[in-house]
């Protein structure tokens, strides 16, 4: 919209103005004819008021009319005047405007009032001819006769007639009058640039519009938290914001910090856990997502992160085909899950702890840690692996050790290792994200998870704009936009602390 408003108002501002000047013409017959004859002598078959004033603008637009008037006025020729005028009805058969246009306004005046005083000059000579002509014809009649028939009846009506022919023909008008000369215009007609902005504003609205509605049709990325929970008839469990400082955070270190409203975002999914079933224990949650990049692993680790600062947690990564976990925060690479699976290493061995922070800037480390369970080397048989026994009596002898396992998987959508732990957990989380997963994905993933009867506890929406996150998270209070006051800050930690009592 604003592009088209602009260029059309920029384009009109490069235009050269034109004025425009107009004079009226009304067609009406003066009645000399009836007065002298009884009847009109020049008067054509009536016709209806349409037809006439189409029939009249014809007449004044004729070329003839422009020739005539090209030779009164200096320094243009018939062709210019022609291009100049324009003859339109005002509407009614006997007004004709005629109209003058260009970039000389004293110009634009002379043409419009010559070119209508040509044209009555042009009807006006053109039925005065057809009355001489008529006279002359009378008067060779009455030549004719003889010197006793001139005297006659005959003779007499010939001599009356051809003297009020002459008369007549001295009389013609043309049936036209010039009723309103044109004025001298004061201001251009055009270009008009504010009229065209808006115009061009108006017309740049519909075709964005046009646009906008066509590309969300053609478009299945998801666009807001609301249209996934729609997707996935379930719960917005957080939102998680759009965040460079969440990415910088995966490069390692021993206390990895978010800012205040990124690290609430995952506080609230561990409350949403926490409460979300009062008659229903979660002990052990799995994290999963379609497909690959939508920030899975990085929930799966903050939410077991600022799980940590009040309880045992661990973090198991099953994704042995693909995994991230070890090289985003600084743990060795193995001894790992693959490893103990394959009875290559025990439990204790296969065990990490990497100390953590409540995740706000400026905090100081909790002094708690976090156990991890990376994927390790990756086997041959990932799939075998996942649905032994062993795997199934892991998580059975984690669940005696910690308070919550959170379980890292690879995308659902992409290969099926995952599908042998729906069942072995107490939770399934599902992870989208903004702008990258897809109305189909969520379906597919959404149809599979009810499929394989996994006990889905909601959606995780990832990449979610601040000032979009309106009904889920924290985004109800302004002031977590930013980051708050110190005595809000105490009050937030302070309830933080009592959930984790009542836990």
């Amino acid at each position: 919209m604003i592009i088209a408003g602009a260029g059309a108002y920029g384009l009109s501002t490069l235009q050269t103005k034109e004025y425009a000047a107009s004079a009226s013409l009304l067609f009406r017959n003066p009645g000399f004819a009836e007065d002298l004859f009884g009847t009109n002598a020049t008067a054509s078959t009536p016709t209806d008021a349409s037809r006439e004033a189409a029939t009249n603008e014809k007449l004044v637009g004729l070329a003839v009319v422009g020739v005539r008037a090209a030779r009164q006025i200096p320094g243009l020729n018939a062709k210019q005047v022609s291009e100049m005028v324009s003859v339109s009805s005002e509407g009614e058969a006997e007004v004709v405007k005629v109209t003058a246009m260009g970039p000389d306004p004293a110009q634009a005046q002379e043409v419009a009032n010559t070119f209508a005083r040509q044209f009555i000059s042009f009807r006006a000579e053109t039925d005065r001819s057809k009355l001489e002509e008529a006279k002359k014809l009378a008067e060779h009649q009455y030549e004719k006769l003889s010197h006793s028939q001139q005297k006659g009846v005959r003779g007499q009506a010939l001599s009356r007639g051809a003297e009020k022919l002459g008369l007549l023909a001295s009389l013609q008008t043309g049936n036209a009058e010039l009723v309103q000369p044109a004025e001298l215009p004061t201001s251009p007609s055009s270009p008009k640039p504010v009229r065209n902005g808006i115009i061009g504003a108006l017309l740049g609205l519909i075709i964005g519009l046009g646009l906008a509605f066509l590309f969300e049709r053609l478009s299945h990325r998801l666009r807001d938290a609301e249209e996934v929970a729609d997707l996935f008839e379930l719960p917005v469990l957080a939102t998680v914001p759009e965040s460079k400082a969440i990415m910088e955070t995966n490069t390692g270190g021993s206390a990895p910090q978010l800012p205040f409203v990124e690290n609430e975002s995952f506080m609230m999914l561990r409350a949403s856990l926490r409460y979300f079933n009062v008659d229903r224990e979660v002990r052990s949650v799995l994290v999963t997502s379609y497909s690959a990049g939508v920030g899975k692993s990085t929930v799966s680790w903050n939410l077991a992160r600022v799980a940590a600062t009040s309880s045992n947690v661990v973090l198991i990564e099953t994704d042995l085909r693909n995994p991230s976990l070890g090289s985003q925060h600084g743990l060795r690479m193995g001894p790992g899950l693959a490893a103990f699976l394959t009875h290559q290493a025990s439990l204790d061995e296969a065990i990490q702890s990497k100390s953590i922070s409540a995740g706000n800037n400026g905090a100081e480390p909790s002094g708690r840690s976090l156990d991890v369970i990376v994927a390790g080397a990756a086997p041959p048989n990932p799939a075998e692996l996942l649905e032994s026994h062993t795997m199934r009596n892991l998580i059975e002898d984690l669940r005696e050790r910690y308070d919550l396992i959170v379980v890292d998987t690879a995308p659902i959508g992409v290969v099926s290792d995952p599908f042998p732990l729906l069942r072995e957990v107490d939770g399934v989380v599902a992870v989208t994200r903004l702008g990258l997963s897809t109305r189909d994905h969520a379906e597919r993933l959404r149809d599979q998870l009810r499929q394989l009867h996994a006990p889905v506890l909601g959606v995780v929406v990832n990449a979610v704009k601040i000032g979009r996150r309106t009904r889920y998270g924290y985004g109800y209070d302004a002031g977590y936009y930013g980051r708050p006051p110190a005595d809000q800050r105490s009050r937030t930690a302070v309830t933080a602390n009592e959930a984790a009592d009542d836990s």
